[in-house]
């Protein structure tokens, strides 16, 4: 079981269908999304952001960290580093073909 939490990601978000065969794959780390990532040396997470509906959620870019009781209490980002990580990030998506404009998330998740 897992607790409540916050991410705090710098990249797309995209929906994902609940009945998609996209969850297996994403399940097994095997989705194209993931692979390009990983390829290009960006992050990803997905999960059930929903509750009490499920809301399956990817994201890809640049992963700045998760807060909760089972993460961290805080998050300390470092201005000019950010700028730095955050343009090389933006620069990665649209290698992988991800032209969406990325922005900042910061998403609860609930202990669904």
């Amino acid at each position: 079981m897992s607790s409540p939490s916050t991410l705090a990601f710098f990249g797309i978000r995209l929906p994902m269908a609940s009945e998609s065969p996209e969850l297996a794959l994403l399940e097994a780390r095997r989705h194209p999304l993931q692979l390009a990532a990983r390829k290009e040396g960006l992050d990803f997470y997905w999960g059930n952001f929903g509750e009490p509906a499920e809301e399956y959620l990817l994201f890809v870019g640049l992963n700045l960290g998760m807060v909760g009781p089972e993460a961290v209490p805080w998050i300390v980002l470092d201005i000019d580093n950010l700028k730095l990580k955050a343009g090389l990030a933006s620069q990665k998506l649209v290698r992988i073909g991800l032209q969406q404009k990325p922005s900042l998330f910061v998403q609860w998740m609930p202990d669904a």
